[in-house]
This record gives structure tokens, C-alpha cells and sequence, in this order.
């Protein structure tokens, strides 16, 4: 075999006593295995390797040493620790410096704090609490203002939605039946009287027609004898009828009539 190396330029070429070789690797020459720190393109040819690669024993070509490892000789290759990153051909890590940066074992690369986590140094990172918010590169959590949710692992502080109220920023409860609650509401306000609320309002409606609607800012079918508009129960005049759910008076049919207020059904006229 030929063992070359290069040293200033200047190629060194080396007769190995190849049966030497044979002798301590069972007298066969093609089995003569390449050693940690060369390369071996072919079977007769051994290559040292050179810094900032990686050569373990039987390699055929040089590869650089990996990204996220470092080789502070071609025969070692370690796994970049915590708080450092390694670039390709590292032979040593680079530790992480800068505000913000995350850093994992075996990193290749410095990266910002991913959002919704913030990292007060570059081995951690910290899912964000609820109640505070971390963007981009957080160092530490900020506590989210009044009217603002912000579950855990908030990237940024958002209003609280709609039909909704958030008492503080890690609640949002549904707004109850007879009140209404627009974006960024920390308390549900109350129904005006005769309007509708259901369960979950944003804003109060007009009550629905043939419907009445109380204090409580729920919607009833309106009473018989009444006809309801604008969420408020109206008496039946003389000579209609307002059957339940009415939302106006019907006139009596023809040979039928009402001699008083809040008639639900109509009267046959008797003949004299």
C-alpha cells in the first residue's frame, strides 16, 4: 500500500511493508482497513485527513465534520453541548452570546427564542405563562393589560373575544344570558330592558318579534290576548283577537267579534 501525505505543499510518499499488514489482518491485502485519521480512495492509496473534517477509521473521502458536532481532531467528533453551536467543520464550539438566542445541544446555529417561550439564558427555554405574553427573542415574560387574554404559550396579548369576558388575562368566560359583552370586556353589562341577550351576546338585539323579552334579557313567546313588537306585550284592542306568539292583532272574521280588551279568540254575533 501507499500512504501519502501532504505537509507544505510538499507530497511525502512512503513504501509500508504491506506484509506486515497482511500478516495482523488475516494475509489479505484488500482487507487492510483504512485508519482513523486518513482517507482511502482506493485500496493502495491511504490520504491524511486534514482539520476541520472528520476521517474515523476505513473512510474512502473526506467529509467535513458535521454541523451541530465539533472535531477538534479528524478522529474525534463530539456532539455540540448546550449554550454553543457548531457549524459545519467546527473544531471547537462557538458558545452562544447574544440576548434572546437558543442554544440546545447540538445545535448548528444561534436561533432567536421560538415566540410563546422566553429564554433567560440560551439552555432554556420556558414555555410562556398565562397571564403574559413572549415574542420573538423574549428574555422574559410581559404581563398582559386589562381586557387582554393570554392563555399559556402566548405569543402576543390579544383582546378578549367577543361574547366573551376576561375578568383577568388568563380567564375568558362566556357572557351570560341577559347581559352582552364586546371585545376587550373584563365584566358582562347588562341587557337593556326589552331587548335580547342570549348566552354568548356581543352587542343587545332588538327582542324578536311575538316575542317578549324581560329584565333578564331572555326571549317568551308572547301571552295570548296580547300581540308583542319591540320586546313589549301590547293588549289586544276590541274586535281582534292575538293568539299566543302574536306579533300584531288579527281582525275578527267575518260574523265573529270581541267586546273586550286581550281576546285571544273571536265571539259569533248572535242575531236579535
Amino acid at each position: 500500500a501507499v500512504v501519502s501525505t501532504q505537509s507544505t505543499g510538499t507530497t511525502t510518499t512512503m513504501i509500508l511493508l504491506v506484509l506486515l499488514f497482511a500478516s495482523a489482518f488475516g494475509g489479505d491485502e484488500d482487507t487492510w482497513p483504512c485508519p482513523a485519521g486518513s482517507f482511502c480512495p482506493d485500496a493502495d492509496t491511504v490520504r491524511q485527513c486534514y482539520p476541520r473534517y472528520y476521517c474515523p477509521a476505513n473512510s474512502t473521502q473526506l467529509k467535513a465534520c458535521p454541523a451541530g458536532s465539533y472535531c477538534p481532531d479528524p478522529t474525534e467528533k463530539y456532539i455540540c453541548p448546550a449554550g454553543a453551536y457548531c457549524a459545519r467543520g467546527s473544531v471547537s464550539p462557538i458558545n452562544c452570546t447574544a440576548r434572546g438566542m437558543y442554544c440546545p445541544e447540538g445545535t448548528d446555529r444561534q436561533s432567536y427564542c421560538n415566540p410563546g417561550f422566553y429564554c433567560p439564558t440560551p439552555i432554556e427555554q420556558i414555555v410562556c405563562p398565562a397571564g403574559t405574553y413572549c415574542k420573538y427573542g423574549f428574555v422574559s415574560p410581559k404581563n398582559c393589560t386589562s381586557g387582554m387574554y393570554c392563555p399559556e404559550g402566548t405569543e402576543r396579548q390579544t383582546y378578549c373575544t367577543g361574547g366573551f369576558y376576561c375578568p383577568t388575562p388568563i380567564e375568558q368566560i362566556i357572557c351570560p344570558a341577559g347581559f352582552y359583552c364586546p371585545g376587550r370586556t373584563t365584566e358582562p353589562l347588562e341587557c337593556p330592558s326589552s331587548y335580547y341577550c342570549p348566552e354568548g351576546s356581543t352587542w343587545y338585539g332588538a327582542c324578536p318579534p311575538g316575542k317578549v323579552c324581560d329584565t333578564t334579557g331572555e326571549s317568551k313567546p308572547c301571552p295570548a290576548g296580547y300581540y308583542c313588537n319591540s320586546g313589549r306585550a301590547t293588549e289586544c284592542p276590541v274586535r281582534y283577537y292575538c293568539k299566543k306568539g302574536s306579533s300584531r292583532p288579527t281582525y275578527c272574521p267575518s260574523g265573529t267579534t270581541t267586546v273586550e280588551k286581550g281576546s285571544a279568540e273571536c265571539d259569533m254575533i248572535e242575531d236579535n
